[in-house]
């Protein structure tokens, strides 16, 4: 067997009498059963997928400018821009600082609800106030840490002022109690 086309495919050698191919799939002798016409048939059909010139698809792009696909007018096709389509690597930004204030607010709500029992509470709700404002342009991060302070510093701010209330209810009941005449 011999390689007939080049490409992998085979046939017998010498030439067929009964004018069909070699391939024994029935199709005519000079056309291969791909469609195609065998190298040396007397057929002179076109080769559909011929190139004027094979190209290498790893050489570098020619230095002049591109054009831009047909009804496209945009400036930002030119010299090494990607034609639509292209991949494009995604663009990440860094997050902004977190501000110091809003941590505080954070750190000082908790400590105030659970371990202190709402004394230090009124310096988180001022800390969360002051962080609110530092994060309300947008160039300082910790916005969601200021209010998560500034809730809790009023939650605690209410327990104290309820705690205190309480106190003094309790120490007023006491002294009126203890002056009351039988």
């Amino acid at each position: 067997m011999t390689d007939s086309d080049g490409y992998g495919r085979y046939s017998a050698p010498g030439p067929t009498d009964s004018g069909y191919s070699a391939f024994g799939d029935g199709s005519p002798a000079g056309q291969d059963p791909y469609g195609g016409y065998a190298e040396g048939s007397s057929s002179s059909a076109p080769d559909p997928y011929a190139t004027s010139a094979p190209s290498d698809p790893y050489a570098a792009p020619s230095p002049g400018p591109q054009s831009a696909p047909p009804g496209y007018t945009g400036p930002e096709f030119g010299q090494g821009a990607l034609p639509y389509g292209g991949p494009v690597q995604p663009v990440y930004y860094a997050a902004p600082p977190t501000n110091g204030t809003a941590t505080t607010a954070l750190i000082l709500g908790i400590v105030s609800l659970v371990l202190c029992g709402g004394v230090l509470s009124p310096i988180a709700l001022v800390c969360g106030i002051l962080g609110m404002k530092a994060t309300a342009d947008g160039t300082q991060g910790g916005r969601g840490l200021a209010i998560a302070g500034l809730v809790m510093g009023i939650v605690g701010t209410v327990l104290l002022l309820l705690y205190v209330l309480w106190f003094v209810f309790v120490i007023g009941v006491g002294i009126w109690g203890s002056t009351a005449s039988y």
